[in-house]
């Protein structure tokens, strides 16, 4: 898996292709939804689009803390870079507001709208920003460092228990070495 520095050098690289392209947001009573737009299909969109996944995906490794509920709770990884973008890069532009009507004219809620232009660059400060928070324990390997987290998480969690059970083990191996 690409590091968040190769993540970042292959936003740059896309920028000039997609220095016209922005980042649509619409969010609230209609739902919420992400729209990239200003130039046709190409392959460079399409490279950006799978370098969003990519980066997507990698926010899986952050913990979770460090992350907001909006991001966290988004399924599919390209649209979870994007509202991160939207989140971390600082430059989202905020858009209308609406409201949403029924049928027989009251309320359903607003509408909230939003873009990002020339989303490469703010890929490369969010990817920049996110390379700074720490990450998810990596799993354990083998039997030994399974055990030895097991083991440690135990001791944080019941300092006392385990102390007294080594006091006891402790004890127990001194006075067999007394008879």
């Amino acid at each position: 898996m690409l590091s968040w520095q190769d993540l970042r050098k292959e936003f740059q690289a896309c920028e000039e292709a997609l220095r016209f392209v922005r980042i649509d947001y619409q969010w609230g009573a209609a739902g919420t939804y992400y729209r990239l737009a200003g130039v046709p299909v190409s392959p460079k969109l399409r490279e950006f689009e799978k370098l969003c996944s990519l980066a997507g995906v990698k926010l899986s490794e952050i913990q979770p803390e460090e992350l907001s509920e909006a991001v966290l709770g988004i399924l599919s990884p390209e649209e979870r870079w994007y509202e991160a973008l939207r989140q971390y890069s600082g430059l989202f532009a905020s858009g209308p507001i609406a409201t949403q009507m029924n049928d027989d004219g009251s309320s359903a809620g607003h509408i909230y709208t939003g873009s990002i232009h020339d989303p490469a660059q703010a890929s490369m400060i969010c990817a920049l920003r996110i390379s700074e928070m720490p990450v998810k324990n990596p799993a354990p390997k083998n039997l030994f460092e399974r055990l030895e987290n097991f083991l440690s998480n135990e001791f944080k969690r019941r300092p006392y228990f385990w102390g007294f059970v080594a006091f006891a083990v402790t004890t127990v191996i001194a006075l067999a070495g007394l008879l």
